[in-house]
């Protein structure tokens, strides 16, 4: 829980979520549908946006699954910060 919770910190759209029943994790966004713009493009570009964070935090995710990193260890990697960074609850939005 740690991890998603330092990497929903530092998100502009979307969010992690975990269901404590089962351990699932999920990434939810949302768009909002204007008359005036071209849905089919918007629909794509949040698919794309969606995949890109999987790309970039699954294995992070992964990692503190298994046991292999923590979390605050697992998001550095991730996101190339100084350690100090994000002890202080500072890191870098995405």
């Amino acid at each position: 829980m740690d991890f998603i919770t330092r990497t929903n910190y530092g998100l502009l759209e979307g969010d992690f979520e975990l269901d404590l029943s089962d351990s699932e994790v999920r990434f939810k966004t949302s768009l909002h549908v204007t008359d005036d713009r071209d849905l089919d493009l918007d629909v794509v570009h949040l698919l794309a946006f969606d995949l890109a964070l999987f790309a970039l935090y699954g294995g992070a995710f992964a990692a503190v699954a298994d046991g292999t990193a923590i979390a605050i260890e697992a998001l550095q990697a991730v996101l190339q910060v100084p350690m100090q960074r994000l002890n202080a609850g500072s890191a870098p939005r995405t």
